[in-house]
């Protein structure tokens, strides 16, 4: 990959992230602060790969992020193999997973599906997955419902639980 098309892509970025966060200008105050947020890390890191690209001197080698092998995908040189069966139950998992998430609601939907995730990419401590998982999902709830006010699928199971 040239250099130009390496910075291409977060000056597209950067391009979109301006145009998008002056969209957000039409918002109510209220509606444009999650988008704002969002937009703005967007630009920041974009900015950050931009400058690293332009004071890189010598050129990356170019090593095949993803190589196809008998086994499945290979990711870098040397690096993570998994099998084809274990990337199809991560899609499995996440299509059931969107199925799930409006009879089950946020919370009880969320933490089973993470400790399946932690488990097909192979983190086997317990106590650590159940851990993560836990916080994980309780601090996506309450950032999102409670500091940005976006709802969350309740459930039928356990309406009004959280």
């Amino acid at each position: 990959m040239s250099r130009a098309e390496r910075l291409s892509v977060p000056l597209t970025l950067i391009v979109f992230s301006a145009l998008s966060y002056l969209q957000t200008t039409r918002f109510p105050p209220l509606a444009a602060r999650f988008p704002k947020l969002v937009i703005t890390g967007i630009l920041s890191l974009s900015l950050c790969l931009f400058i690293k690209e332009l004071r890189s001197r010598t050129p990356p080698a170019e090593v095949e992020s993803e190589k196809e092998n008998a086994e499945g995908l290979q990711f870098g040189a040397g690096g993570l193999t998994m099998p084809r069966a274990r990337q199809s139950l991560i899609i499995v998992s996440m299509i059931g997973y969107i199925g799930l998430l409006q009879y089950l609601g946020f919370v009880l939907a969320t933490l089973p599906f993470l400790l399946v995730q932690f488990w097909l990419l192979g983190y086997r401590g317990i106590w650590t997955v159940v851990s993560v998982a836990v916080c994980m999902t309780l601090a996506i709830y309450y950032i999102f419902v409670k500091i940005f006010l976006i709802m969350f699928p309740e459930g039928i199971i356990l309406p009004g639980l959280l």
